[in-house]
C-alpha cells in the first residue's frame, strides 16, 4: 500500500522536469538503521545535551584510514565555500578533500584567490557530468545531471554519482565541520535525518558498502530520481543498511523544539553572519558534541565583522595558518 501511494506521488512534469512531491506517509523506522534511543530524534534538546555530554566518547569504533571528503559547487567560488572546507581541514582527521567545479563554471574561477588560499591542501577537480556517467548504469537518468534550471536536482545526482563511482563522504558547502566524523565510520553509509520527517537529509552523505550503493542506484533509477525524500525514504526496505543519524548531530537549530530548554547561541539561520555579543570565542564552544553545523544556503546574506562566521573564519585561519 504504501509503495503504491509513493508511486503515485513520483509524476513526471510537462517540460520533463522531474521532482516529485515530498511524502507525507509516516514510516516506522523498521527499515533504514537508527539508534536506539528515539528521543535523539524527536527531542532537539535531549540530543544536543547528549552530545555534549558524551564529548569525548565514541559512538561508534573504527579502524579507517583516509577517506575522501566530495564537495560540489556551480558558480563562483567565495569565501563561504572556502570557509565550509576549511572547517573539514581542521577537524576531519586523514580526510582527503575533493572540491569538484561543474564544467559550466569551471572557467571563472580559473585563479580564484579563494581556492588559491587552499592550494596545496585539496584537489580540485572539474566536473563534467557527461563524462562522468558515460560508463555507468546512471547514463539512463542523463538528464537528471545535465538539468539547469534546478541546480539542487544537479547536485542531488552529483552526489550519488560520485560516491557510487569513488566512494567516501559527500557534504554541502553551507556546512560547518565541528567534529572528527571518524568514529561513524563503520558504518556501511549515513546520513542524517530530515527535521522529524520520514526521510534522510543528504547534505552529508557517507557511503562505502558496494551492496548499500548499488542498492541505492537501483532505487533511484527506478524512482527516476534522486530527490532525498524519495532516494533515502525510511519506508524502501532495499536501503535497509543505511544509517539515519539525529538531526540535532548535524543541524542543531533546523528542528528546535523547546529554545528555553537548551542555551541556544543563535536560533535562527541569519544569526550566524550577524554581529553577536554572546561568549563564543572558539569553534569548540559551538553546540559542543555536535559534528556541523548547517547554515540552509543564505549566500546572499552579508558577513558582518565579528558574528560567528567571522569568529570562526579567523580562527580558522589561524590554525591553518593561512594569510
Amino acid at each position: 500500500m504504501i509503495l503504491t501511494k509513493i508511486k503515485n506521488k513520483i509524476r513526471i512534469i510537462k517540460n520533463k522536469k522531474i521532482k516529485p512531491d515530498r511524502i507525507k506517509i509516516k514510516s516506522e523506522y523498521t527499515n533504514l538503521k537508527h539508534l536506539e534511543t528515539s528521543d535523539l530524534y524527536f527531542n532537539n534538546e535531549f540530543a544536543l545535551k547528549y552530545l555534549k555530554d558524551n564529548l569525548h566518547a565514541e559512538i561508534l569504533n573504527n579502524k579507517e584510514k583516509k577517506t575522501i571528503y566530495h564537495c560540489y559547487w556551480y558558480g563562483l567560488i567565495t569565501e563561504k565555500q572556502i570557509f565550509s572546507i576549511k572547517s573539514a581541514l581542521l577537524t576531519q582527521k586523514n580526510a582527503e578533500i575533493w572540491l569538484w567545479i561543474d564544467t559550466d563554471t569551471w572557467k571563472v574561477n580559473i585563479n580564484n584567490p579563494f581556492i588559491n588560499l587552499l592550494k596545496g591542501k585539496i584537489t580540485v577537480k572539474e566536473y563534467n557530468p557527461k563524462e562522468e556517467i558515460s560508463d555507468t548504469q546512471f547514463n539512463k537518468l542523463k538528464r537528471n545531471f545535465l538539468i539547469r534550471d534546478d541546480l539542487a536536482l544537479r547536485s542531488d545526482a552529483f552526489r550519488m554519482l560520485v560516491l557510487s563511482k569513488y566512494k567516501g563522504l559527500y557534504f554541502d558547502l553551507d556546512i560547518l565541520f565541528l567534529r572528527d566524523f571518524t568514529p561513524l565510520f563503520n558504518n556501511k553509509g549515513f546520513l542524517y535525518q530530515w527535521e522529524q520527517e520520514s526521510y534522510g537529509n543528504s547534505a552529508i552523505l557517507y557511503l562505502k558498502d558496494e551492496q548499500l550503493i548499488n542498492n541505492l542506484s537501483q532505487n533511484c533509477i527506478k524512482k527516476n530520481t534522486f530527490i532525498p525524500w524519495i532516494a533515502f525514504y525510511y519506508g524502501t526496505p532495499e536501503i535497509k543498511d543505511l544509517t539515519v543519524l539525529p538531526c540535532a548531530f548535524f543541524d542543531p537549530i533546523w528542528n528546535i523544539t523547546d529554545e528555553k530548554a537548551y542555551n541556544y547561541p543563535i536560533t535562527k539561520f541569519e544569526d550566524f553572519f550577524k554581529k553577536t555579543d554572546c561568549n563564543i570565542k572558539s569553534m569548540s564552544d559551538f553546540f559542543p558534541g555536535c559534528y556541523t553545523y548547517h547554515w540552509h544556503n543564505l549566500w546572499k546574506n552579508k558577513i558582518e565583522e565579528d558574528s560567528l562566521f567571522d569568529i570562526f573564519d579567523k580562527e580558522l585561519n589561524e590554525k591553518l595558518e593561512i594569510k
